[in-house]
Order: structure tokens, then C-alpha cells, then sequence
């Protein structure tokens, strides 16, 4: 592994849920999610927001991480030290659907694309499709957004 994962409690490893059909790509855990080691730790209304509207239980997708340890210095662009991880557990994962969450996370698939304009389109990637989203984080903040994420999810359900 990398120089970031150096005091690092729990890191989030590549082998848990190996054959899931939808895999949720975020930037990077929070800290509570590192200290506990699980995804959304701090974000449970998100697992039951894909039960309600997927009907798919927490251990019938994947939660993965751009950057796959909570970063100390937010200055520093830590995408760089994580993306072959990360692309190496897409090759075995082999996930039907990829969404990934954010204009950060989604760049790291299509560098010279933004999100704007593009959200909640099916695209393809290599062997997957990949929809791009909005991130956990910025629906906290701007909830008004919740239905066109929602109506995003919605797009998936005739695909897995």
C-alpha cells in the first residue's frame, strides 16, 4: 500500500463483497468511517435510501473510495496515490454498475469531462456502465437536490 495509509486505523481494503453487481465509488471515507472501518458510517439514511428505492441491502452492493484512506491534509491531492487501487478493485469486483459520487470521483474516470450536464447519464467504462452522480456530502448540504438524485438511482433499476 501507499505512504497515506501509514496510522491509519481500519483502511478500506479491495477483497470484502468481491462479486457485486453495484459498486458506489466516493472520494474518500470520513474519519468515522476510517475509525470504524465501515462505509457510511455517519451516513446510514444513504443505505436506506438504496434500499427504498433498489431494494438492495447494505451487503448486495459495494461502497468504494476514490482515495481509499481519510486524507490529514485536504491540500494535497491524494488521487493520484490511490487510483490503481482502486481501478485494480473495479477489474475484480467486475461490477455491472458503477455511480460514481461527485465531480471529484467522476474525474478520476473521465478526466476531461465535468459533471455538469452529464449527471445521471449511462456511460461506459470499460466493462461497466458508469452513471455519474452528486456526492453524499454535497446532498447533506443541498437537499433540494434529493429527487434528482433519486430519479438518477431510479435509471438503475432495469439494469441490475
Amino acid at each position: 500500500m501507499c505512504h497515506l495509509r501509514n496510522g491509519v486505523k481500519n483502511p478500506f481494503s479491495i477483497a470484502e463483497n468481491s462479486s457485486s453487481r453495484l459498486m458506489f465509488v466516493n472520494f474518500m471515507p470520513s474519519q468515522a468511517e476510517e475509525q470504524s472501518g465501515q462505509p457510511w458510517k455517519d451516513k446510514e439514511w444513504f443505505s436506506t435510501l438504496i434500499y427504498e428505492i433498489l431494494g438492495l441491502k447494505t451487503d448486495e452492493y459495494r461502497i468504494s473510495y476514490a482515495v481509499k484512506c481519510h486524507a490529514k491534509d485536504s491540500n494535497i491531492n491524494h488521487t493520484d496515490s490511490c487510483l490503481s487501487y482502486l481501478f485494480e478493485e473495479i477489474r475484480l469486483v467486475k461490477p455491472k454498475v458503477i455511480v460514481t459520487l461527485g465531480s471529484e470521483v467522476f474525474r478520476c474516470f473521465f478526466a476531461n469531462r465535468n459533471l455538469n450536464g452529464i449527471r445521471g447519464t449511462l456511460l461506459k467504462f470499460e466493462n461497466s456502465i458508469l452513471m455519474p452522480t452528486f456526492s453524499v456530502d454535497w446532498l447533506v448540504k443541498n437537499p433540494s437536490y434529493k429527487d434528482d438524485f433519486v430519479n438518477d438511482l431510479n435509471k438503475l433499476k432495469g439494469i441490475l
